[in-house]
């Protein structure tokens, strides 16, 4: 399923809803959503393995990291809850809030102190057995079992971050030149959703070892990726224009989401797919790609003499491609065709865990 040329990346690329309230859910529907939407993310990985896009993958870790802390949070009865019910957004994402996120990055910060009040796993296991052999209600002792379990959790895993801070590799020095590949992340601020870059570029050896945080007008354009309105050439043309150490040859983003649920708000089309499914989840994915297809000569004698470009990036059009995730047995409706007949990559996922392309 090759990509397709776009002339922007603009809101095309997810539907456009109106409706932008959240929706809480209750406990039992919190634990099924958190369990099929960290599922897909599983796939995810497994996908972008197989495909060679492994950078992506640490960042998928953090994510489903987050959301099995949300999970075994929820897992506390309403009256015992931590803070309030999950919300989540059922139109535009179908991912949890950011609220929801952040409050659970709060309760890491707190989870040694609250640990230092619970007692040790091994004493409320005895407490929860001596109650049950003696017939004694075990309730209050599981329920701070399920506490230790949390916070004992979020002690030990990293979570997911709204803006991933870019991660930067040396690859190769050739001639006067340094080919560096950067990677960053972030929750797009209007779908709400993860998105996950990827970029290629030679630095200019003159200026030194890369350092980003010299380099305050290229972190600023990096910031403006959290705005899906942002196409890929366009992002491309900035850097190479405003930046002037830095060339950059190729720049991919990932978009994980929308994420469809039986308890999200859906598309009558994505609805009739899910209707009477076991597994009722579908996960979209859109990867876009920008390459530099070659230089051509900019300034003069001015800009020689003055050590500056001399050659600006001829980009390609951007290149888009959505995919979806979906049940064995939607896959076997659809083939690879969207909810609308469009062409589609479509991976069905197998009852074992495999996945069929």
């Amino acid at each position: 399923m090759g990509l397709r040329s776009i002339n922007d990346s603009s809101l095309s690329r997810i539907p456009n809803y109106s409706d932008i309230s959240l929706k809480a859910l209750n406990q039992i529907d919190s634990l099924n959503y958190l369990e099929r939407l960290n599922g897909r993310l599983k796939n995810l990985a497994l996908i972008f393995k197989n495909e060679d896009d492994e950078f992506i993958i640490p960042h998928i870790e953090l994510l489903k990291n987050s959301l099995k802390g949300l999970y075994l949070k929820y897992q506390l009865p309403f009256e015992k809850k931590i803070d309030f019910d999950l919300m989540i957004n059922p139109n535009l994402s179908g991912y949890p809030t950011l609220k929801d996120f952040i409050a659970l990055k709060e309760n890491k910060r707190d989870a040694d102190e609250i640990l230092g009040t619970i007692p040790q796993r091994e004493e409320i296991i005895e407490i929860i057995r001596t109650g049950i052999m003696h017939g004694i209600n075990v309730d209050s002792a599981q329920d701070m079992l399920r506490r230790l379990n949390f916070f004992s959790y979020l002690k030990e895993y990293q979570l997911f971050d709204e803006d991933v801070l870019p991660i930067t590799r040396f690859i190769k020095k050739e001639s006067k030149r340094e080919f560096h590949v950067m990677s960053w992340g972030c929750v797009d601020w209007l779908w709400k959703v993860p998105v996950f870059y990827n970029m290629c570029f030679q630095q200019d050896s003159r200026y030194g070892s890369f350092d980003l945080g010299k380099k305050p007008v290229l972190k600023g354009l990096l910031l403006q990726t959290k705005s899906s309105h942002i196409d890929l050439k366009t992002l491309g043309q900035q850097i190479d224009s405003m930046v002037e150490e830095i060339h950059p040859k190729f720049i991919e983003r990932f978009t994980l989401g929308p994420y469809y649920d039986n308890v999200t708000n859906n598309p009558e089309e994505i609805q009739r797919l899910i209707n009477d499914e076991s597994d009722p989840s579908v996960m979209k994915f859109i990867r876009e790609r920008v390459l530099s297809e070659r230089t051509k000569p900019f300034g003069g004698l001015l800009e020689r003499i003055m050590g500056k470009k001399t050659e600006r990036e001829v980009f390609s059009p951007t290149y888009e491609e959505m995919r979806m995730v979906v049940p064995f047995r939607i896959k076997q409706k659809l083939g690879n065709f969207d909810e609308k007949d469009n062409p589609c990559k479509v991976y069905g996922v197998r009852i074992d865990g495999g996945i069929v392309g």
